[in-house]
């Protein structure tokens, strides 16, 4: 019987969703890429069509003709084209017999298709698009469509306090779709993730019950007061999934278990994603408490980030997701969290995937995944930032792709090159890093190198955040800030500071092999320094577990 195999990916994405430095659009395009590839696929097809799989981006339908497979292409384009200017879309299609030719083949060629029309796409460029006497819009650089006061399609378009504070700026139609789609947004977040919470802990209602408590705004994930702000774009990615899906085409199946197969893996992992990110908000809002100032309840993570309360009582809480659904997740939270949320998102994504997985996949391999998380000043633009945290996962995955890995950087000023020339200026040549690290201490090679965070690294910064308590508190600070820079000097100078100001580091004797002495003393094991992360992040890095100092 003659079928066909139309597929559909975004293309993209990233410049998409983080071309604005403004959360609202952010949010707002990444919900419209969630519309594009799930409900404008479903509500653009005729009955009888089959749909095999939608999200992550992308999505599979099996028609009985061309003609009605091009006719669904044309409608949904047009959609697309409407709905959400600035999204690119590529489609292929493949005719089969369902009784001769196997699935997984016939999906590998229109993959094909696919790639070869993402390759042909000429580069976008938006001059020429106005006239002359035609502003700009201020997020994309397009032609403005008109100013940003006001609604569109009863939507207003701008919320909380740039209603009042901002003057209109003039916007692209693009712009305006997204700032529309973010309203959407919210249901989705609240059915995917909060209703869960809430049902399981009622506590969570004083958090989870507004629109607006996870934020829409930078402002209300990253400020901090007295200090300078910065917010983490977090981004974890899976490993070896692709390799997973292949090993459904090893298996011996006949059409009809292979789409099945493959739609359960593609939910299962799906879901996997969300839990984790339930599971990570959950750790999250079971470390906020009130604490009474002079008379006023306000809210604290560990006691020490105060969060932001509105007026009416409503506590905003710093972690917002922007993409989500399987195990490609970038999620935004305040600066001190994101390696903790992010650490946590991976423990919690790789229980919750490898669960029931061998039911579907019998023989494979578990699942493990890496997270890049780039930690920069609050108003910082977000498509470097998210492309930094995108770098940092892919060197993660580079450590191992076997094990659960991680990777960060601090950025106080900026971002000034790609990750390995930064690293290779800045870190002279990474011999004062760490990083990137392992999850766990797995194997005797981790343990001989030191470089993993649980009962590891992450051990050591309470150390020394310890140590500043037990002595005089502003006197070892200050000492202690002196050392990046003597570290970047070499191994002479920091230990000839430690030996002027009679010194001693903190010994990590559990998870550092080699000549503990010579650490003790200079802060280098051979030609690598140990401390240098653990001093960078001490400010910037709030544990949400205990850990022992």
């Amino acid at each position: 019987m003659k079928h066909v195999l139309t597929m559909l990916d975004t293309t993209g994405t990233q410049d998409y969703i983080f071309g604005s430095n403004r959360l609202q659009e952010n949010i707002g395009a990444s919900q419209l890429v969630y519309a594009a590839t799930k409900t404008w696929v479903r509500e653009s097809i005729p009955a009888e069509t089959d749909i095999w799989y939608t999200g992550g981006g992308n999505a599979a339908l099996i028609f009985t003709s061309m003609a009605d497979a091009k006719a669904f292409a044309r409608r949904y384009s047009f959609r697309v084209l409407s709905e959400a200017p600035g999204l690119n879309i590529a489609i292929a299609h493949q005719a089969f017999d369902w009784e001769t030719e196997k699935l997984a083949d016939v999906r590998n060629a229109v993959i094909r298709k696919l790639a070869a029309q993402k390759q042909a796409l000429p580069a976008f460029s938006t001059y020429g698009l106005s006239l002359g006497v035609t502003d700009v819009c201020a997020s994309t650089g397009l032609a403005a469509h008109r100013m940003d006061s006001g609604t569109h399609n009863n939507v207003d378009l701008k919320i909380g306090d740039q209603a009042s504070n901002e003057p209109a700026r003039p916007v692209s139609m693009q712009t305006i779709t997204k700032i529309v789609a973010r309203d959407a947004s919210r249901g989705r977040l609240s059915k995917d993730i909060a209703e869960s919470l809430l049902a399981n802990h009622p506590s969570y209602t004083r958090f989870l019950t507004k629109k607006e408590q996870l934020p829409a705004q930078i402002d209300d994930l990253a400020r901090q007061f007295d200090q300078e702000s910065y917010v983490a774009v977090v981004h974890a990615d899976g490993n070896n999934m692709g390799q997973l899906f292949k090993t459904l085409n090893t298996l011996t199946l006949n059409n009809d278990s292979y789409r099945t197969r493959f739609e359960k893996l593609s939910k299962h992992v799906n879901e996997a994603g969300k839990a984790a990110l339930q599971d990570t908000l959950n750790l999250l809002l079971s470390n906020i408490q009130p604490k009474d100032t002079n008379g006023k309840t306000e809210w604290f993570v560990k006691d020490v980030l105060k969060l932001e309360t509105r007026k009416d009582g409503d506590v905003l809480i710093p972690f917002r997701p922007l993409i989500y659904g399987g195990d490609d997740v970038t999620f935004l939270t305040n600066g001190t969290l994101g390696i903790t949320l992010g650490v946590a998102f991976i423990e919690a994504f790789e229980k919750h995937v490898n669960q029931g997985l061998s039911e579907i996949v019998p023989n494979c391999e578990s699942i493990t995944a890496a997270v890049g998380v780039s930690i920069v000043k609050m108003h910082y633009p977000f498509i470097r930032a998210y492309e930094m945290a995108e770098a940092l996962a892919k060197n993660a995955k580079k450590l191992s792709r076997e094990v659960a890995t991680l990777d960060w950087h601090f950025a106080p000023s900026g971002l000034a090159g790609e990750l390995e020339t930064i690293r290779q200026t800045q870190y002279a040549n990474k011999s004062l890093l760490m990083r990137p690290m392992y999850l766990q201490n797995n194997t005797t090679k981790e343990a001989e190198e030191g470089k993993y965070w649980q009962a590891g690294y992450r051990e050591l910064i309470a150390m020394l955040k310890a140590q500043i308590f037990a002595d005089d508190q502003q006197q070892a600070r200050n000492k202690l800030k002196q050392l990046p820079n003597l570290f970047r000097k070499g191994k002479a100078a920091s230990e000839q500071f430690l030996q002027q100001h009679h010194l001693s580091l903190p010994l990590p004797y559990d998870y550092l092999a080699g000549d503990k002495a010579d650490v003790e003393t200079s802060g280098f094991a051979s030609s690598r320094c140990i401390y240098f992360d653990a001093l960078e992040l001490m400010d910037h890095h709030l544990d949400l577990t205990e850990v022992a100092a």
